[in-house]
C-alpha cells in the first residue's frame, strides 16, 4: 500500500513536470520564430545570402534546435540547414518573415524552425532515476520506522508478558508485568 502510493506520488509529480518541460519548449519555440523572422528580414529584404546563413547557423547553435528552413516570398527554398543526429520527436512551428513597419508590414519569406524533444527525454529519465531513489529511500525509511514502532508497541510487551509466564512454568513467583498502555496489548497484560 505504501509502495502503491509513493509511486502514485511520484509519477503525477513526473507527469506534470514532463507537462511543464513540453510547454516551456513550445513557448521557447514560439519566441525563438518571433525574434529570428525579425532578424531575418533585413538580409532577406536585400537578399543578402550571406547574412541570412550567419543568422540560420546562430539559430542551429541552439542544441535543441534540429532544423531550420528559410523560403523566400515565392516558395522557393532559400536555406535549409538540419541536424540528422538527433532522434526522437521534433516540434516545428512556421512562421512569415515581414519586412517594414507594424501597418505596413510585407511578408517576404517564410521561417521554419524544428526543435528536437531528446533534452526533454533526458531530463525525464535523470528525474526518474532521481525520484526511483527517493523513493527507495522513503520506502526504506517507512519499513525501518514501522519494524521501530511494532518493536515498541507489540515487541516489548509480548517479550516482558513471555518472561513473565515463563517465569511461573519454571515455578518462580507470579511476576506483574509493568505496562501502563490502554491499548489492546495493555489490556492482554
Amino acid at each position: 500500500l505504501v509502495l502503491s502510493a509513493i509511486a502514485m506520488v511520484f509519477g503525477v509529480v513526473e507527469w506534470i513536470s514532463a507537462e511543464r518541460a513540453e510547454e516551456a519548449m513550445s513557448q521557447k519555440l514560439e519566441r525563438m520564430l518571433a525574434i529570428q523572422s525579425g532578424v531575418l528580414a533585413d538580409p532577406m529584404w536585400n537578399l543578402a545570402r550571406d547574412q541570412v546563413e550567419l543568422v540560420a547557423d546562430a539559430i542551429m547553435l541552439d542544441r535543441d534546435v534540429v532544423g531550420l528552413e528559410v523560403r523566400g516570398e515565392d516558395g522557393d527554398l532559400f536555406l535549409a540547414q538540419s541536424r540528422t543526429s538527433d532522434q526522437g520527436r521534433r516540434l516545428t512551428l512556421k512562421g512569415p518573415i515581414e519586412f517594414g513597419g507594424s501597418d505596413d508590414a510585407e511578408i517576404i519569406g517564410t521561417l521554419e524552425i524544428s526543435l528536437s524533444d531528446v533534452r526533454l527525454l533526458t531530463e525525464r529519465n535523470e528525474r526518474m532515476v532521481i525520484a526511483a531513489v527517493l523513493a527507495a529511500a522513503l520506502m526504506l525509511s517507512v519499513i525501518i520506522a514501522a519494524l521501530i514502532a511494532n518493536r515498541r508497541t507489540v515487541g516489548r510487551p509480548l517479550e516482558r508478558l513471555l518472561t513473565s509466564i515463563q517465569s511461573i512454568e519454571d515455578g518462580g513467583a507470579r511476576e506483574p508485568v509493568d505496562w501502563n498502555s490502554r491499548d489492546e496489548m495493555g489490556e492482554v497484560i
